[in-house]
């Protein structure tokens, strides 16, 4: 096939430029991530991402969240360095600090040239598709977030008189599924869903996801976790369940794999737990062929540093034997399993286990737990 009929989408997960990365911009600016991150941004296509967090801060926020992000205006750089041009604004942060900063982020997104997607001033407006077109093909992209990730007490989706973020309702992705597929050559439907800080879909997700492929989309890229979960492969189109963190500077790892909570005085705080590894996917669109390259943030900076060649090939391994659980027949089983450690374990529900750790006993139990799951 000739080269110029290639065309490859790239596509990361979430990227939020707030926290550490606003307040000392011009320290990590020239270093965001390695030599080999740019060629590959170079030579694809068109690229995406999710972006998660609003670059204004014009007004208090609408509801009382325990984490509300924001970055500065100058930090979209970020965005321009990557040469991203397909941006996802459907998730649970874009509202954090009501439609006015948000519709000025859409705003300098598009003075860059940049698409914005799964947000807007009314239900229709955040519905609307972004088509790009190279190589005189048509790629079409949809965003949506699921609403079971916001607070309860504040649910900032788009209605017909509302501005907000794009619902994630099944009837309206397949409308708009079947109404894009009539302009465009290829569509990636981008989702914000699944469970935060869980390497596995929930059963649901999975029959979702053949759904929506069965209804037209050519891609999903899916994201939210904050870590990489596997993928699939249906009909010949992969499903990608989450990409991980791509750049998110609110968390830096420790040693011990601890989230990190920047403040303004230059502290960090303990936070929950979590990988620092996400993955870039780049996609052809003839073939449905992909390639995933692992990317890992820094323990204590808000970069992307260099994957050893060893360890790129045991986060693919990983990344693999994550996807073949998904054909389990005792899939649910499994899910059930895993969700149940997490709940033990990260959100503390069983109160003795904080006891516990005090003697080491709880980092024996989770050595035994990753084991056995």
């Amino acid at each position: 096939m000739d080269n110029k009929e290639d065309i490859n989408i790239l596509a990361v997960g979430d990227i939020m430029t707030g926290g550490c990365l606003s307040e000392r911009w011009f320290d990590y600016k020239d270093n965001l991530w390695p030599s080999y991150i740019d060629n590959l941004f170079r030579k694809a296509d068109v690229k995406f991402c999710n972006f998660e967090c609003p670059l204004y801060r014009l007004q208090e926020p609408p509801h009382d969240g325990k984490m509300l992000l924001y970055a500065k205006e100058k930090t979209i750089e970020v965005i321009e360095k990557a040469g991203l041009n397909v941006v996802s604004l459907a998730n649970n942060h874009a509202m954090d600090f009501g439609w006015d900063s948000l519709e000025e982020t859409i705003y300098l997104l598009r003075k860059r040239n940049i698409i914005c997607i799964g947000a807007g001033k009314n239900l229709e407006e955040a519905r609307k598709p972004g088509i790009v077109l190279v190589k005189g093909k048509k790629i079409g992209f949809l965003a949506y977030s699921c609403l079971n990730i916001f607070p309860k007490e504040y649910q900032p989706m788009a209605d017909h008189n509302k501005s907000g973020v794009s619902p994630y309702f099944l009837e309206y992705v397949e409308a708009d599924i079947r109404s894009l597929r009539k302009q465009v050559d290829f569509i990636a439907v981008s989702l914000h869903w699944g469970d935060e800080f869980i390497y596995y879909p929930s059963p649901l997700q999975l029959s979702q996801a053949k759904q929506i492929i069965d209804w037209g989309a050519d891609v999903i890229l899916g994201h939210h976790p904050h870590i990489i979960q596997g993928y699939q492969v249906y009909k010949g189109k992969p499903i990608f369940f989450s990409l991980g963190n791509f750049l998110f500077s609110q968390y830096h790892a420790t040693n011990g794999g601890r989230l990190l909570t920047y403040n303004n005085d230059g502290e960090f705080k303990n936070n929950k737990k979590v990988s620092r590894v996400g993955m870039v996917v780049t996609i052809n669109i003839k073939s449905k062929r992909f390639d995933i390259l692992p990317v890992q943030q820094s323990k204590n900076k808000p970069v992307l540093i260099e994957i050893k060649k060893w360890q790129m090939r045991k986060y693919l391994r990983k990344i693999k034997r994550l996807s073949l659980f998904y054909n389990f027949r005792f899939y649910k089983f499994i899910y059930f399993l895993v969700k149940l450690k997490f709940e033990i374990f990260h959100k503390k529900l069983l109160k003795p286990f904080n006891l516990l750790e005090t003697y080491g006993v709880k980092a024996c139990f989770r050595k035994y737990l990753k084991r056995v799951f």
